[in-house]
């Protein structure tokens, strides 16, 4: 129908391209021929002119998240808005790869090829992420979506039933053998902070240093002279500030909308400035208390994907374990759930800074029945304990089911027979430690072994949690968890690009571009790299190098010789015999300094609080050293986390006077910008 005669804009001309470059590519590693392609273009080239962007930001990844579906849950594909091959229930467009995983009726093959199905979902996902203008009709519905399950929280523990209440006694059971000898406010650990994003107050850079609010709710168990305040000396000099400090009540968060994928965006809430100083703290004991106890050490996790990306690779291949995906995980837990699993004083500590009302976009006030919505600190690992700790609970309700029903003592109902009742200490805790190390959990995603999968999937909903289940994979070979995709022990996860193309690439964009470009040539897509450099090289002249881990934004390809191609593209070159090494002038991403004038205690409590410069000990006139709240020594002090990784440990303060420490802290702590500028950097990682 539009077949020569459509001409696309520049952009969507680009997206074209590359998905055609990519069609290119697919053919060199699976059986697709050359007609086939073609055709399958065509018809993605007229869709796109019939529907606009959408085809390739929603139409695609629905054809990809049918296939995603039939094979986590082992059923018959079944793909909406396409052409049915004749004599097929396969569609048309991509057959000849659809049919590498699929049969005609479309069940999956005994054989099926693991490289043409990550062929399917690397074009169809593609652009899945595209970060497009804001639809208001999405936003309306993921604000509704919002409140309406936040009223559906209606969570009762004297509404559950004989067995959910048995579930719940031994879930709190579990957290308080994990938290109830760890005080929230452990001098050892707890390190309140600054997060990095916005807060519901409006404070920005250096204005969080100055707290501006008294919170009754919060200074009750908070006290603000301990909390907020560097040491007494500090309180002193500032008291005429803090007595100015406007009293409220309770704080109120705000939830702000931020781009997500083409489903619509992201809803996340912005908590008031002070509720987030301690929220950063609690959250700093809640990882540390978590990640080290013996019962959920490395079993739940916050800080690293790999254990459950591996256990996910693994599974693909034996099947053993399932993922399981949670629907609207932090807006399903509820404060009642949360006040019935944790123990007292912890209960305290987070009600103390749990905003209980949040401000909508449109100016409406909420009360929220949910524990706490995505932003809030501790909302991560309160969610992920809570669900494991169910899970776990679960798992051990099946174990003990099992046990009363092989007893030869008491009746078979449960409603009669109490659980354990014929159980042994030592039984008891042996069933622990089996259904606890079965149970993986990061964040909402959560691994289990394939026996007990409908066991937590049915009892875990009478908590008011649910499940998505079109993304629990429960099938033979599919398994999705943490970002990773993997189908037969291979990893199948598709390159989304979430940067839009323009014509001329702002900095964030270029990078982006360039970043995919490497991400392409690294799986083999030479294709679509040759394609896409060419396409870059038009916005900016960019340099090709060795390896993406050097200074300059530049071309990775492992075809072409970086100097032979540099040289052709004219790119200044110098030799630095200082560090004995060409280096050519390019794109260099920097991190301009937003430099501002601070009080001075405010400031310094701001850089011990981030940099774990010596703080004095409530009570105690001596000087404790902490690396983020955790003791060191200077002679085994590791890195700290992130971006800002010093190389010199001398920054470490013996006593207050080590001014060179402070400035160096000073240095990493101030809010920064990326920006894009030109520089002289290295290509290689030889001399040569």
């Amino acid at each position: 129908m539009h077949g020569g005669t459509y001409e696309p804009d520049r952009n969507t001309s680009l997206y074209l391209g590359l998905i055609g470059a990519t069609l290119q590519d697919v053919a060199s590693i699976c059986n697709y021929p050359d007609v086939e392609r073609q055709r399958d273009y065509e018809e993605i080239r007229n869709r796109t002119a019939g529907e606009g962007i959408c085809f390739l930001t929603k139409t695609l990844p629905s054809f990809a998240k049918a296939i995603d579906i039939a094979l986590a849950t082992d059923t018959r594909l079944a793909v909406k808005g396409f052409k049915k091959s004749f004599n097929s229930v396969l569609p048309r467009i991509f057959s000849a790869l659809t049919s590498l995983v699929f049969d005609s009726d479309g069940w999956e093959r005994s054989d099926a090829c693991p490289q043409a199905l990550r062929s399917l979902r690397q074009i169809c996902y593609l652009y899945y992420k595209l970060q497009l203008p804001l639809d208001e009709e999405q936003a309306d519905e993921v604000i509704a979506k919002f409140k309406n399950t936040d009223k559906s929280l209606e969570f009762n523990p004297s509404d559950l039933s004989f067995r959910e209440e048995r579930m719940l006694r031994q879930a709190r059971n579990l957290i308080s053998r994990v938290l109830a000898n760890v005080d929230p406010k452990a001098a050892q650990i707890f390190a309140p902070r600054h997060g990095p994003g916005a807060v519901a107050t409006g404070e920005k850079g250096a204005e969080k240093v100055i707290f501006k609010r008294w919170y009754r709710r919060l200074a009750a168990y908070f006290p603000y002279e301990e909390y907020f305040f560097y040491n007494q000396t500090h309180l002193c000099d500032d008291l005429e500030g803090f007595m100015a400090m406007e009293e409220l009540e309770a704080g109120t968060a705000k939830v702000v909308l931020v781009p997500k994928d083409s489903r619509g965006p992201r809803l996340i809430s912005c908590e008031p400035l002070e509720y987030q100083w301690i929220q950063q703290g609690l959250m700093r004991v809640l990882v540390k208390t978590i990640q080290s106890h013996p019962l959920t050490a490395g079993y739940v996790n916050f800080t690293h994907q790999d254990v459950n990306r591996t256990l996910a690779l693994r599974a693909s291949k034996d099947g053993s374990m399932a993922t399981l995906d949670m629907k609207d995980a932090s807006d399903r837990v509820s404060w009642r759930l949360v006040q019935a699993l944790f123990p007292q004083n912890w209960v305290d500590a987070l009600s103390a800074c749990r905003s209980t009302a949040t401000k909508l976009p449109n100016g409406e006030v909420v009360t929220l029945n949910k524990f706490a919505p995505m932003g809030s600190a501790v909302c991560f690992p309160v969610e992920a304990l809570v669900f494991w700790a169910l899970s776990v609970a679960a798992v051990m309700y099946d174990i003990d089911r099992v046990s009363l029903v092989s007893s030869p003592r008491g009746s078979h109902d449960d409603d009669m027979n109490p659980l354990y009742r014929f159980m042994s200490a030592s039984t008891m805790t042996r069933w622990r430690k089996l259904a606890s190390q079965s149970i993986y959990v990061y964040g909402d995603d959560i691994i289990c072994r394939i026996e007990d999968q409908d066991t937590i999937r049915r009892f875990l909903p009478g908590f008011g949690l649910m499940f998505n289940d079109e993304k629990c994979c429960v099938g033979r070979s599919f398994r999705e968890s943490c970002g990773c995709d993997a189908y037969k022990g291979v990893d199948v996860t598709p390159l989304k690009q979430r940067a839009t193309w323009c014509h001329r690439l702002p900095g964030t964009t270029y990078v982006s571009w360039v970043a995919l470009h490497n991400a392409l040539n690294l799986r083999g897509y030479f294709h679509a790299c040759d394609f896409l450099a060419e396409e870059i090289q038009r916005q900016r002249r960019t340099p090709y190098s060795e390896s993406s881990e050097v200074g300059l934004v530049s071309l990775v390809d492992c075809r072409k010789t970086a100097i032979q191609e540099n040289a052709r593209l004219k790119i200044p070159r110098r030799y630095n015999e200082n560090l004995q090494r060409y280096e050519y002038y390019s794109w260099v991403v920097r991190a301009r300094v937003k430099h501002a004038s601070t009080p001075g205690w405010a400031e310094m409590q701001r850089i011990a609080s981030y940099k774990g410069i010596i703080t004095p000990e409530p009570g105690d006139n001596s000087y404790s050293r902490h690396w983020f709240g955790e003791e060191y020594s200077p002679s085994s002090m590791s890195p700290a986390p992130g971006p800002a990784v010093l190389s010199d440990s001398s920054f470490i303060a013996e006593d207050l006077s080590n001014i060179a420490a402070l400035v160096t802290a000073y240095r990493y702590t101030l809010p920064r910008q990326v920006v894009l500028r030109r520089g002289w950097g290295c290509l290689n990682n030889s001399r040569s």
